[in-house]
């Protein structure tokens, strides 16, 4: 009988330690407190959004931006960060980014679903057109992650994906979206509707 009990505390105490890890410390369900506890820096509340925070070169992160959404009832459910990238026009750089997020997140979180083309009848098909079929948003490059074969993480989705701000300038954003965030988004949504 005592094996099998230090059989599930020793379960237990796994399964809590991969919740704690989250992404880069932050798990769903975290209150504004403690994602502040984290000490990113300083977290800006975005104008006419509520529930959301912005912080801009954020320490401790591998990013640029972070972006978080706290909900008071729910806690944290959702985290995006982002990548601004220079580049040529071919977008080496950005598709090695891409490329290294991919290999990190695939590692961690299963296959998912990848998505890498050019829509059909654009006219920028030449290699040296990769950043402009992007700009146009004729080009396509995103990955998303929604069956997880274990979720600890109490995950929904996952998605990053790549744009262009102009020939020599993309963006990469990782978005991890926690349970309950569909449902948070629908209320919502809900709600601004009662008020036509």
């Amino acid at each position: 009988m005592w094996k099998f009990m230090v059989f599930i505390f020793c379960s237990i105490i796994f399964s809590q330690s991969l919740y704690a890890e989250g992404v880069f410390g932050m798990h769903k369900g975290m209150s504004l407190d403690e994602v502040k506890a984290l000490d990113f820096g300083d977290m800006i509340k975005v104008p006419k959004q509520p529930n959301f925070y912005f912080v801009k070169d954020p320490s401790n992160l591998p990013s640029d931006w972070l972006l978080v959404c706290i909900s008071p009832q729910e806690g944290l459910l959702k985290i995006a960060m982002r990548w601004e990238i220079q580049t040529n026009r071919y977008g080496d750089k950005l598709k090695n980014k891409f490329s290294e997020l991919l290999s990190i997140l695939t590692d961690k979180y299963g296959t998912g679903k990848k998505k890498d083309f050019l829509k059909s009848g654009s006219i920028w098909d030449e290699q040296e057109d990769w950043m402009m079929g992007l700009k146009q948003e004729e080009r396509v490059l995103m990955w998303m992650q929604d069956d997880f074969d274990k979720n600890s993480w109490m995950l929904e989705t996952i998605g990053l994906s790549a744009d262009a701000s102009s020939m020599q300038k993309g963006t990469l954003s990782l978005s991890y979206e926690f349970q309950g965030w569909t449902d948070y988004i629908n209320k919502k949504k809900s709600q601004q509707a009662e008020g036509f």
